[in-house]
């Protein structure tokens, strides 16, 4: 699971909300950071980041909604890149800013726990992250109303716990919830309702409930090549997903094509040692040593 809060749109709305806003070298920092970021040099977009922090608590002191924004975009890079430890310190300290200076029903105390919530998560601290989700979800709801995007992001958030810890029956009417308001405010052919319609569609795969998880990720796969591009890496997850689907229905020859185009995919866009790629390819080497293709699994 991803934040899908865009982090640089977070700060620029604090900046904006606040009479004093980002001076250029603020600007500067934060967009080498998230470039750094985006391309895969994520080190160095940390230190990046941490020099805009430094600057930013000079400037304004600890207090203040911007540090609070930069503490947040750190907490995510760092939950990105799996350290945890770290990205929990960041997220709480962010939230403390702004619980103390906009209250605790903010939606950007929403963006934030939501961030933390998937630390707890990738951690499998699952009864700590429920109550977070959760208070997320209804912070959106109340101040956003119940048909805003983020309230989408919090149900599928929540709905991807409950089906982690195999509360299938609780999972699925969030995901069909999200799912209708996606379409519904940002349009059928959205990347967010491919993302739940993605979500579910693991859901019933893990339940066994094939014939349902089949249409679910096809649909996620179609929406995610139109609105994305077909090499985007969204659709080689997707591609992965419905892969998995076919090998626990014994279809390893249906499987395999989506693997190796998954594998294209993420050669191109995330380079030889991301993970994502090692575990495609593991797949792959799983399927050909089914098939006696030993030389390929190799």
């Amino acid at each position: 699971m991803k934040i899908k809060t865009s982090l640089l749109s977070f700060l620029l709305l604090l900046s904006f909300d606040y009479t004093h806003a980002f001076s250029e070298t603020w600007k500067e920092l934060l967009d080498r950071s998230d470039s750094l970021f985006n391309s895969q040099n994520r080190d160095s977009a940390i230190v990046v980041g941490q020099m805009a922090l430094k600057k930013a608590i000079a400037r304004f002191g600890e207090s203040d909604t911007t540090v609070a924004g930069i503490l947040y975009h750190l907490g995510t890079y760092n939950l990105n890149v799996s350290n945890y430890v770290e990205a929990e310190r960041l997220y709480k300290k962010s939230l403390t800013v702004l619980e103390k200076v906009l209250g605790q029903k903010h939606p950007y105390v929403a963006a934030v726990l939501t961030g933390l919530a998937t630390v707890y998560c990738k951690q499998d601290r699952y009864e700590e992250a429920e109550p977070l989700y959760k208070q997320a979800l209804a912070i959106r709801e109340q101040a956003l109303g119940d048909e805003h995007p983020d309230v989408v992001s919090s149900l599928d958030d929540l709905a991807n716990l409950y089906s982690a810890k195999g509360k299938y029956t609780e999972a699925e009417p969030l995901y069909k919830r999200a799912i209708g308001i996606a379409e519904k405010v940002l349009g059928p052919e959205h990347p967010d309702v491919a993302l739940c319609m993605n979500d579910l569609g693991c859901t019933y795969t893990n339940q066994g409930k094939y014939s349902e998880a089949e249409q679910f990720l096809k649909r996620a796969l179609a929406i995610r090549e139109k609105a994305l591009g077909p090499e985007d890496p969204n659709v080689a997850a997707t591609l992965i997903n419905l892969a998995e689907l076919f090998v626990d229905e014994s279809k390893d020859s249906e499987a395999e094509p989506l693997y190796q185009r998954a594998q294209r995919i993420f050669e191109k866009t995330l380079g030889p040692d991301h993970p994502y790629l090692t575990g495609c390819l593991e797949a792959l080497a799983n399927i050909y040593n089914n098939q006696n293709k030993y030389a390929e699994a190799e």
